[in-house]
């Protein structure tokens, strides 16, 4: 359940790029691995989680202007969480299903920074009958390169965060 909030972090970003402005790019192609601190709360418990995310930026493998394939044209590129584990006292307690999720890319503001929205997180709990399902949003700051999730809640879980590259980097434009 746990893992479902760092899901939705990571990933920030954290899928299916359809209704993206076509100018939008991801440079470069290729993985960025995020970790950081994920406040969850399940089942009226809370939990500080670290939380570890992978994002792979797939590029559209279309000839355009740039004239190289190093980055990600969005929509026809995709950007996806293909990676999340959530480590700490108690939040291995969800299961993460569906990897990988699509990360829709919003339009970046003059100050860099971009929203990002995770779309069919999907996890189970370790109560019967409880999980946490549904689209998850956050932000992408190129100056800073930080992932953050406001706090949200999704089905039975509440969770929120952010989470900096440790290896790999991208921008994105648009």
């Amino acid at each position: 359940m746990f893992k479902a909030f760092s899901t939705v972090v990571s990933a920030l970003a954290l899928v299916s790029m359809g209704g993206v402005a076509n100018a939008s790019m991801v440079r470069p192609a290729g993985n960025t691995t995020f970790s950081g601190t994920i406040l969850a709360t399940v089942a009226g418990t809370t939990l500080t989680c670290t939380g570890n995310l992978t994002l792979n930026a797939s590029p559209n493998n279309a000839g355009d202007s740039h004239g190289a394939f190093s980055h990600t044209d969005i929509p026809t590129g995709t950007l996806k969480v293909t990676a999340f584990t959530l480590s700490g006292t108690g939040c291995g307690l969800a299961t993460l299903t569906g990897l990988p999720y699509t990360v829709a890319v919003g339009t970046t503001s003059a100050g860099g920074v971009t929203p990002l929205t995770i779309t069919g997180l999907t996890a189970s709990t370790f109560i019967p009958g409880v999980s946490c399902s549904g689209n998850v949003s956050g932000s992408w700051n190129n100056g800073t390169q930080v992932l953050t999730i406001p706090t949200q809640t999704i089905g039975f879980c509440n969770f929120g965060g952010t989470l900096a590259p440790t290896s790999g980097t991208f921008t994105i434009t648009n």
